[in-house]
């Protein structure tokens, strides 16, 4: 316990001294005449909608606000370079100044990071049937139109999924299937069994062929899964892209976590070598062709296996472990444990965590212990479309949240109530 303490202290000395933004603190505290108790939630991170604000990164500019809900007067205190204020003062003279110093997507990757930094899942968001029973998004996921609306809603970076197809070429598709035809009879093949030129087939900007409709079993937004297939239509369409494309199209100022996304069944322990080869060479080598770039890319995956090589083969990038830690069954005690996570990655030398967000919140000791072992950790899951938890994960020191309802979570985050 003293160990942690200290390393509470020394991080917090750290913000004291080089933050503007907990340079400020205390001359909001003044402000709002609020008495913090020092011992209440996290050490170092209290939990509360007090005066301590995380800063959201914006796109773009990628700007530094205050975020939280806070009065005009309030947040103004936040972009204070110097103040006057005597000791028992309870008002702040705020001058018209700048707002506090820029940070990039990359302090994502640096411990002593102010920010924390917000994805758009699958791009701007999962394909979602409501409770009105309608799509949502409207736009299809993992789409180039997906993406840029993610973008424009406020992610700094977007998190999908590349499989690659049976003549080597790495595409932007999540489920383990791609499902054709007729609802009540539907036809199942991997993306690893479609050519690119049948997989760029199942939908365009002018829609799908209705011989062959796209299927899937949707999710709820609660989280439940229907029953029954059902025709994938949206109100946006897209053509579905390659890595290349993506790469080629999106903005540099975009970061990308690259999910490999493996179909290894649940109750399979390890993924063959030779898909994790086949998987990890092209998909490499096709993110070696921008690594001129400059732009962030950091790769993430549920397999161990496809971990350990990509470390491997793209040493200088970030390479992340996902979990469930305990959302959905699996035989790997890796996928269901975040303390043994902790400890693969922690072996591994991988950078990071990418774990379910609601089991999270069971386990929030296990942040700190996270951050001890100098791994980095991220968040997914529906539980990321609330804006409260988004902004305790801040304060337990998560350093980024992937999230499905990017304008639900950035109306509440980026713009302080009342500005």
């Amino acid at each position: 316990m003293l160990r942690k303490a200290s390393s509470f202290k020394q991080r917090e000395d750290h913000r004291e001294r080089c933050c503007p933004l907990a340079r400020s603190t205390a001359v909001v505290k003044l402000a709002i005449n609020l008495k913090m108790s020092q011992t209440a939630g996290t050490p170092g991170r209290p939990w509360q909608d007090g005066p301590t604000a995380p800063r959201i990164a914006t796109p773009a500019s990628t700007q530094m606000i205050p975020a939280i809900g806070l009065k005009r007067e309030i947040a103004a205190a936040f972009s204070l370079r110097h103040h006057a204020c005597t000791k028992d003062s309870t008002s702040v003279k705020v001058p018209t100044v700048p707002q506090p110093r820029v940070q990039k997507f990359g302090k994502l990757f640096d411990n002593s990071s102010e920010c924390i930094a917000v994805g758009g899942h699958r791009g701007n968001g999962q394909n979602l049937i409501s409770d009105s029973g309608k799509m949502v998004p409207e736009t299809r996921e993992n789409t180039l139109s997906s993406f840029f609306r993610a973008v424009s809603n406020g992610a700094t970076f977007i998190e999908f999924d590349v499989q690659v197809t049976s003549d080597g070429v790495p595409v932007i598709w999540h489920d383990n299937y791609v499902v054709t035809g007729d609802p009540k009879a539907p036809t199942f093949r991997m993306i690893s069994e479609i050519t690119l030129t049948e997989f760029k087939g199942l939908c365009s900007s002018d829609g799908f062929p209705a011989s062959q409709p796209l299927l899937r079993r949707f999710h709820r937004q609660d989280g439940t899964l229907m029953s029954d297939y059902t025709v994938w239509r949206v109100v946006e369409d897209g053509e579905l892209p390659t890595l290349d494309e993506l790469f080629v199209s999106m903005p540099v100022s975009v970061g990308f976590d690259i999910e490999l996304k493996l179909t290894t069944p649940n109750d399979q322990l390890y993924t063959r070598s030779e898909e994790v080869t086949r998987m990890t060479d092209a998909i490499s080598a096709k993110v070696q062709t921008f690594s001129g770039q400059g732009r962030t890319v950091f790769f993430s995956s549920f397999c161990p296996c496809t971990c350990r090589q990509m470390k491997v083969l793209q040493p200088t990038c970030p390479v992340m472990f996902l979990s469930d830690i305990g959302a959905e069954w699996h035989c790997n005690p890796q996928r269901t444990s975040l303390l043994s996570a902790m400890q693969f990655a922690k072996t591994a030398k991988l950078d990071g965590l990418v774990v379910e967000t609601a089991e999270l919140k069971t386990q929030q000791h296990m942040v700190e212990e996270v951050r001890d072992q100098g791994l980095q950790l991220l968040t997914f899951g529906i539980d990321n479309n609330d804006p409260d938890w988004v902004r305790k994960q801040y304060f337990l020191g998560v350093h980024a949240a992937i999230v499905d309802e990017l304008p639900r979570v950035g109306s509440s985050l980026w713009s302080p109530i009342g500005m």
